[in-house]
């Protein structure tokens, strides 16, 4: 096991990227990455855009604003669990800086998205806020 997926269960992903380097006769990914926040950084931006853009983009395909609503949801909650990789980023944010921006980016950009889908939905400002507030930190746990 990488010391990477030591310390984050969620990092498991990486054994598919360790496999396709192997050839490069480094057991480690960070060699091919730079460094070790290098490799961090390309993790993390890619989940960045599957759990995030790829979800919303995915979510606007359906025409109802009802079923957007259960499209976004069911994305939310289906993934999460005691390994979920927000709960890993939190962590780092807490250690670096950046990243706890990247986390306040996503955190508002999602909240605002289900604000919009809410108040489409016809709900008011402020009704809308809350409930979508509640479900993001109902999301986080």
């Amino acid at each position: 096991m990488l010391p990477l997926e030591r310390e984050a269960p969620a990092f498991a992903c990486v054994r598919t990227v360790v496999r396709s380097i192997r050839s490069c006769r480094r057991k480690e990914p960070n060699w091919y990455f730079g460094n070790r926040e290098e490799f961090i950084a390309c993790v993390v931006d890619h989940w960045v855009k599957r759990a995030t853009h790829e979800v919303i983009d995915h979510t606007l395909t359906e025409g109802n604003i009802d079923n957007q609503i259960k499209k976004l949801l069911t994305a939310m909650f289906s993934t999460t669990s005691a390994g979920d990789f927000v709960f890993y980023l939190r962590r780092l944010g807490q250690e670096n800086e950046r990243y706890q921006q990247l986390l306040d980016t996503i955190k508002n950009k999602r909240i605002d998205f289900m604000i919009s889908l809410l108040q489409a939905r016809g709900l008011s400002e402020k009704s809308a806020q809350q409930k979508a507030f509640v479900m993001y930190h109902f999301y986080l746990g």
